[in-house]
């Protein structure tokens, strides 16, 4: 497994750390994903998805919050991804964004 550097904006509160298996990018969210940080998200995805990946998972074990803003941010990775046929799931769902993905119907979006 080896890690990527990542020279991303900075943010408020969200922490993004990649983790890469054979063609697996796996993105572990630490903190707070709303409107002051779903760029970072963004971004972050941007640049794996410019080094070339088969599939991606965001792990939300250690998201602490996520409003309407990271919603947004999800669904422009999701968008992303889909643009560059990469397969792409989110792991480790807790209940406030199990709940919000559920209100807004994306639940299947993400797998």
């Amino acid at each position: 497994m080896t890690h990527l550097a990542l020279d991303l904006p900075e943010a408020r509160a969200l922490d993004v750390r990649v983790r890469w298996t054979d063609t697996s990018a796996l993105v572990d969210a630490t903190g707070e994903l709303d409107l002051a940080t779903g760029d970072t998200l963004v971004a972050a995805v941007a640049q794996i998805l410019a080094g070339g990946c088969e599939r991606l998972v965001i792990g939300c074990r250690d998201l602490e919050f996520v409003d309407s803003g990271g919603l947004r941010a999800l669904i422009k990775v999701r968008a992303a991804c889909a643009h560059h046929d990469v397969d792409a799931r989110l792991a480790e769902v807790g209940p406030q964004l199990q709940q919000l993905l559920r209100t807004c119907h994306l639940t299947r979006l993400f797998g």
